[in-house]
């Protein structure tokens, strides 16, 4: 099996939570949720996948500045047929974001198998990125 691949449906709530922070390079961290849908066969070893993250970001702002994703967390779950569906050990490498994906007790992790794709409403992430 092959791991599920995300899809950014949406891209909001840009902020600059609890103050300006910023990077040792000096590049102020803002944050933004973005709302991913998934398709394919999960299989727990391969976890899910999110990549591009950075330019879902950049074609929301429309400012032309370049996006580094800095981590990301997740944030709300959503709803696959009915299923509430959440994430857990979610990791950023580069502009990709990978996460088990969990049952509705949002701890168990997602059991192995193809995808509905009747999405009601995508997993949020907050991700933490820089915009230079």
């Amino acid at each position: 099996m092959a791991a599920v691949t995300g899809t950014v449906r949406d891209v909001f709530g840009f902020s600059t939570h609890a103050g300006p922070k910023k990077t040792t390079a000096g590049a102020f961290i803002e944050t933004c949720i973005i709302d991913v849908t998934f398709s394919g066969t999960y299989a727990s070893g391969d976890n899910a996948s999110i990549a591009n993250v950075h330019t879902a970001i950049a074609s929301a702002r429309r400012d032309g500045k370049t996006i580094a994703v800095v981590s990301a967390g997740f944030a709300a779950p959503g709803d696959l047929n009915a299923a509430a569906i959440g994430a857990k050990t979610v990791a950023t490498s580069t502009n990709t974001v990978t996460a088990e994906l969990t049952q509705a007790d949002m701890s168990t992790e997602w059991a192995d198998g193809a995808l509905s794709t009747n999405w009601v409403e995508g997993v949020k992430f907050v991700v933490c990125y820089t915009a230079t």
